[in-house]
This record gives structure tokens, sequence and C-alpha cells, in this order.
């Protein structure tokens, strides 16, 4: 057997085992844009589920950055989330992410980030992206 076929023939096992660690719950949206509504004189902000299930967040040891957006100061906390390889493959980076439940921390349930930059590469046991949290 060669190394390939070896780390072929255990992927699923160690995908498995990164999963396991994915102790909370979210639901990622795309924002399409507005559409205007002639009813209430206003945009309606039409958002597609891209992706709900279990992932992991981890934030960076880097400190916070304070930035301007759309005229408000926010606080943006980089760091890592990931999800499980066989069934995210739509979420892409700006799609917006809410965390719906989690066995670890009661305090990340309501989070709200922005999906950052990924790369994509081989023999992955989770897919991983770049997240924002502006709250």
């Amino acid at each position: 057997m060669t190394l390939g076929a070896d780390i072929a023939a255990a992927l699923p096992a160690l995908r498995a085992e990164a999963e396991s660690m994915m102790r909370e719950t979210c639901t990622i949206t795309d924002v399409i844009t507005p559409v205007w509504n002639d009813l209430t004189l206003d945009y309606d902000y039409i958002e597609t589920v891209v992706y709900s299930g279990k992932c992991r967040v981890r934030y960076g040891q880097a400190a916070a950055n304070t930035v301007e957006q759309a005229g408000q100061v926010a606080t943006l906390h980089e760091g890592t989330f990931s999800l499980p390889v066989a069934t995210s493959g739509e979420v892409r980076k700006g799609h917006l992410v809410t965390i719906t439940a989690s066995e670890s921390d009661a305090a990340l349930v309501g989070a709200k980030f922005r999906v950052g930059a990924t790369r994509s590469q081989s023999d992955v046991t989770a897919r991983r992206f770049q997240i924002e949290d502006t709250q």
C-alpha cells in the first residue's frame, strides 16, 4: 500500500473525529441583494440558508481590532470556524453565521460572524474558515 492509499483509507475516521469536536450548532445564510417592497416602501433583505448543522468556533490569540463600519465603531475579533467537509460545500466568504446552540459555552448562542477567507486543500478533516466577529 502507498501513503496516499493509507491516507484515503483513514480519512473517513479522521473526519469523524474532527466532527466529534464540533459541539456547537449554527445556521449560515447568504443575504441576497435588497429588493424594493412597494407595500412597506423599504427594502426587504432575503436570506437563504446555505448550511445548518454542527460547527466549531475558535478565537485566535491576536488582539481585537476596532474599525468604523457604516458610521459605527465595531470591534473585530478574528478566529477560526470549522464545518464538516461533506455538508458545507456551499459556504463562502461573506456569509453570515449565527450560533444556535453550544454544548460547551452558552455565551456563544446568538453570536454572529461573517465568514472570511478559506483555503481549499486535499485530504482535510474539516472545512476551516477565518471569521470576523463584529459584536
